[in-house]
């Protein structure tokens, strides 16, 4: 099994810009992102997956495998990509992940 950590030091000096939340509208896992970055007022922008079709969705692949580098893996939703002051860009992946790292974020 693989582990995904959120990075939180790096992530507590990051100020978020904008966030793009990629999601198929029907995954459980990536429900559980959706209402946390509702609950906490979060703005967003949607990115729909066709999980029938993944490659068929513009810039999903790339954005998944920046945040899971193992080309071994199936690309799955949720990701979140955070576009920050310094960094540029942070790439997450796995729903326990992304809850954390909203946490530190977005206090």
């Amino acid at each position: 099994t693989m582990m995904f950590l959120a990075l939180p030091l790096i992530a507590l000096a990051l100020t978020p810009k904008r966030v793009t939340f990629w999601n198929s509208g029907t995954c459980p896992y990536a429900q559980r992102a959706w209402i946390a970055l509702k609950e906490k007022g979060i703005d967003f922008d949607f990115a729909k997956v066709d999980l029938a079709d993944k490659e068929a969705t513009p810039g999903f692949g790339e954005a998944y495998y920046k945040a899971n580098p193992n080309k071994l893996s199936s690309s799955k939703v949720p990701v979140i990509v955070v576009e920050t002051e310094g960094l540029n860009m942070q790439y997450y992946t796995e729903s326990k992940v992304l809850l954390e790292t909203l946490d530190e974020l977005f206090p």
